[in-house]
């Protein structure tokens, strides 16, 4: 078994190559988004995202599985115990074949009303709706047929074999999709890439799953009741927490269809480009880490626990920050240069909406990281059904009334309700063992030291001449960059968590230093 490694090589390797794996998947997708914009329009693009919101909203019968078992597979794991890994793996795969096949019942008996969630200039389109979805639907059984096999990938913390394989097969799709849109103008051609390149990474997470752990064959053992005990426990929970995530991340895009028109969401879908774009670097991280941290929280003292997470939770503090004052100086400006056209830029007032979601999403990643990773999934287990009740009635409402920003106001509403307070306390009460409000007092600190860094950065990009000028673009792409690093600088260099990672920094270094001169 090709396993052992420190946690923090675990993390350098596993960082870099899921930075390479961001860095080609981000620069393709834009490429070819632009192209599809430009070929096929607002209304294709419309029609994209609304099939991909059904779509994830079909992954709530997921139920959270995954991560309950990948929770339970830590302890096994640094315990070299064999046995019951190799029975959770195979309690894994048998889920996720049900799991599959309620996907593919419940994605047919979708079809006829497919017509509802298609309005507007889209639903014009002179093109077979029932075919495409099939084809999206096809995409996304395939994924869970796999998911057994990435999960001990993951569970083994090298997450770098994952980011390795979505490489070539991202690169492989993106490639393949600008050939079909610059020759064929196929809407039909560009989604059936989609099916085809999934597969191809899923017999290479099989082949490479098997690689890593070749013990992980043959009939396995029946699970010890106390785990099985604690595994059902945490589905439960967790299906809870996956039913409201995928409410509150599927719903805003098909609400704007129905509601306003799916030609709107296409426009809103660039919008969302970029964030998920963003949202997918931090995710990156999490999932770089999620690994290491639950096997530090399995090993490691509480205090040493509560150390890290002060560090990693400054670290995206500032980094959360950072990216969104980025997104309110440069986003309006972008769309026009990006798309050609200014047709395709929604109203300033939304994009605040939108940033403000986008900073609540974020600030919560590393707390529902090291919550997830202590096994509380259980202890915030009606958290999240209060939070999609809240986000879905909200959203309607606020829709009829206010229009589109409404349906992002009701976001942010049940964000701030529920998972905004109660998954801190959660995390402090039942893994620190102490008091959340150390927590707030730096939760607060950072956000007043945003506020004020964006809106000096604001004012300053605000002088500048507002037009859809590339030279323009760059010079407030300057200020956004300079100006927040150097008042951030200034804010945190006297800190312990800026100093832990000066120190990290130094020790990288030194290592570097040392193996050139031994070579």
């Amino acid at each position: 078994m090709r396993v052992n490694a420190s946690r923090k090589e675990n993390v350098v390797r596993n960082a870099k190559f899921g930075a390479i794996k961001y860095i080609i998947q981000l620069l393709l997708q834009f490429f070819v988004r632009t192209i599809f914009i430009r070929i096929l329009g607002k209304e294709f693009l419309g029609l994209n995202s609304v099939f991909s919101s059904i779509l994830g909203m079909l992954n709530i019968v997921e139920l959270g599985m995954g991560t309950a078992i990948v929770y339970s597979m830590y302890k096994p794991i640094a315990e070299n115990d064999i046995e019951t890994i190799k029975s959770l793996n195979a309690l894994y795969k048998k889920i996720y074949i049900i799991i599959a096949s309620i996907v593919l019942v419940l994605g047919l008996i979708l079809i006829p009303f497919l017509k509802y969630f298609i309005t507007g200039s889209t639903a014009e389109l002179e093109v077979n709706f029932i075919l495409i979805y099939l084809l999206y639907l096809a995409n996304a059984i395939i994924n869970y047929l796999s998911a057994h096999k990435r999960a001990l990938i993951f569970a083994y913390q090298r997450n770098d074999i994952e980011s390795k394989i979505k490489t070539l097969t991202i690169f492989l799709l993106y490639i393949l999709q600008i050939v079909v849109l610059f020759a064929f103008k196929s809407f039909y051609l560009y989604v059936i890439l989609m099916p085809i390149t999934t597969l191809l990474d899923a017999i290479l997470i099989a082949v490479e799953s098997k690689k890593l752990c070749p013990e992980i064959t043959g009939k396995a053992n029946k699970l010890n009741p106390e785990i099985e005990k604690d595994i059902k426990k945490n589905v439960i929970a967790m299906s809870m927490h996956q039913i409201s995530g995928t409410i509150v991340s599927s719903t805003d895009s098909l609400l704007i269809s129905i509601i306003i028109s799916t030609t709107i969401a296409g426009i809103y879908s660039n919008y969302y480009t970029i964030i998920y774009t963003l949202t997918s670097a931090f995710t990156l991280l999490t999932t770089v880490l999620k690994s290491s941290v639950g096997n530090m929280l399995a090993t490691s003292s509480k205090e040493f626990s509560k150390s890290m997470f002060d560090n990693i939770n400054t670290l995206f503090a500032v980094m959360t920050g950072f990216c969104t004052i980025a997104l309110i100086c440069l986003i309006q400006p972008f769309i026009p240069i990006w798309t050609g056209s200014s047709d395709y830029l929604l109203g300033f007032g939304i994009v605040i909406a939108i940033c403000i979601q986008f900073y609540l999403t974020i600030m919560r990643f590393v707390t529902v990281m090291f919550k997830d990773c202590a096994g509380l999934m259980w202890n915030d287990r009606w958290k999240p059904i209060i939070e999609a009740i809240t986000n879905l009635l909200v959203s309607i409402l606020l829709a009829k009334l206010l229009g589109l920003i409404g349906i992002f106001l009701g976001t942010i509403i049940s964000t701030l309700i529920a998972p905004f307070w109660i998954e801190p306390y959660v995390l402090y009460k039942n893994c620190f063992k102490m008091s959340v409000w150390n927590y707030w007092k730096k939760y607060i600190l950072n956000t007043l030291a945003t506020i004020l860094i964006g809106g000096i950065t604001f004012g300053i990009c605000f002088i500048l001449p507002n037009q859809n000028s590339i030279w323009i673009f760059i010079a407030k792409m300057g200020i956004c960059t300079i100006v927040p690093l150097l008042m951030y600088f200034l804010f945190y260099f006297k800190t312990h968590e800026f100093k832990y990672f000066v120190s990290v920094l130094k020790n990288i270094f030194k290592r570097k230093n040392n193996k050139k001169t031994a070579e």
